[in-house]
C-alpha cells in the first residue's frame, strides 16, 4: 500500500502495509504496548507492603528489596542452605581456610579498614547507647556475676562491700545466712 500517513497525510515508503508514517506507527506500538502493560500490571502492587517504598514490577512477594531479603522465610530459607552446605566437614574446612587466606592479604585488610571508616559503625553503637542501656546492661551482668547468690541477698552482700569486707568474705557470709534461713524454714515446716 502506498500512498500517505493516515494521520498526517505524509508520503509512505513503498511496501508499507500499515498506513502510517514511522513517527505515528512508532508512537501507535507504544500507546499499545503500555495500554497491554497496564491492563496485565493493573493487580499489581506498586508500593512495598512492609514500608511503603516503591516496588518493581518484577517483584513476585510484594516487597521491596532490602524488606523481602529480611523477611523470617528468605532468612530461614538461606540459613538452612548455608548449615546444609556447611554440614559437609571437607567443604567446611575449604571454606575455612579461603576465609582465613583472604584475610591475610593486605588488600582485604586496607579494603576492610577503608570501609569501617566509610561506615563509622562505632558512632551508630554509641549514639545506642543511653542510660536506660547502661542500667539494663549492669544489672543483666550482677545477674551473671551473682548468679550463685540468690537475688534476696545480693543487696546485703552489696552493704557488706560497702562496709569493707572482701567479695569473698561478703559472699561466705550471705550464702551461710541463706542455708541457715533455707535449714530452719525447712525445719519448721516439716511435721
Amino acid at each position: 500500500m502506498t500512498g500517505t500517513c493516515t494521520v498526517c497525510g505524509t508520503p509512505l515508503a513503498r511496501g508499507n502495509t500499515t498506513g502510517l508514517c514511522r513517527p505515528h506507527y512508532l508512537a501507535d506500538a507504544v500507546a499499545r504496548r503500555r495500554a497491554c502493560a497496564a491492563g496485565r500490571n493493573a493487580s499489581r502492587p506498586t508500593q512495598c507492603s512492609e514500608c511503603a517504598a516503591p516496588i518493581t514490577r518484577h517483584s513476585r512477594s510484594g516487597r521491596c528489596r532490602p524488606c523481602a531479603m529480611n523477611s523470617a522465610d528468605v532468612n530461614t530459607r538461606r540459613t538452612d542452605a548455608i548449615r546444609a552446605a556447611l554440614s559437609d566437614p571437607e567443604t567446611r574446612d575449604r571454606h575455612r581456610r579461603a576465609v582465613a587466606q583472604a584475610n591475610r592479604s593486605p588488600e582485604k585488610r586496607e579494603k576492610s579498614r577503608a570501609a569501617a571508616m566509610r561506615l563509622r559503625p562505632w558512632e551508630r553503637a554509641l549514639a545506642a547507647v543511653t542510660p536506660e542501656s547502661r542500667q539494663r546492661a549492669a544489672k543483666t551482668l550482677s545477674n551473671r556475676r551473682l548468679a550463685h547468690i540468690p537475688p534476696s541477698k545480693r543487696e546485703e552482700r552489696r552493704r557488706l562491700l560497702n562496709r569493707g569486707f572482701t567479695a569473698e568474705e561478703a559472699t561466705r557470709i550471705v550464702l551461710d545466712e541463706h542455708a541457715r534461713e533455707v535449714s530452719s524454714r525447712l525445719k519448721s515446716e516439716a511435721p
